[in-house]
């Protein structure tokens, strides 16, 4: 066989530049929660206000999500 590492590169090429053309979807993307919350909130003719926790709020919900995830795995 004949060609070795160059086509290789080409595959690669040839993939990498069919990931930057412009995708044609029959369906358009799925809402995120955010962008639906937001469309809420407009229509409601209100602002949104996302409050952010502090490193210690942020510690104590992995904490208590993790004992939940460890319990649920352990019983089912």
């Amino acid at each position: 066989m004949g060609g070795g590492g160059s086509i290789q590169g080409m595959i690669t090429s040839l993939k990498n530049n069919r990931k930057l053309l412009r995708k044609k979807r029959l369906f358009r993307p799925e809402k995120t929660f955010l962008r639906i919350k937001k469309e809420y909130i407009k229509s409601a003719e209100g602002e949104l206000n996302l409050k952010n926790a502090t490193g210690r709020q942020l510690r104590d919900i992995r904490v208590k999500v993790l004992k939940r995830r460890k319990k649920m795995n352990s019983s089912g």
